[in-house]
């Protein structure tokens, strides 16, 4: 079995935790194997929403940006999950 190894995508992966690690991000998207599984996936999760939201809150107060994100929880996560992410 050939298993493909994408340089470039890792080298990113790297850049963005260090990135959220730089300015404190603390949430569970942390470690390098959920990381990458929730930017694989088609999927939004709830982390990963989190994510997001953190990350626009945090940009939102350096640059007085008016938009806003809400992270989604449990409540929304159903058998069959959004698909926002991908086509």
């Amino acid at each position: 079995m050939c298993v493909t190894f994408n340089i470039k995508k890792y080298f990113m992966e790297i850049c963005t935790l260090s990135f959220l690690l730089f300015f404190r991000y603390s949430g569970p998207l942390l470690d390098e194997g959920q990381f990458a599984a929730a930017v694989d996936s088609t999927a939004v999760t709830i982390d990963f929403s989190k994510l997001v939201e953190w990350i626009v809150t945090d940009l939102a107060a350096v640059d007085k940006l008016e938009e806003r994100v809400h992270s989604i929880d449990s409540r929304y996560i159903t058998k069959q999950q959004f698909v926002l992410k991908g086509t």
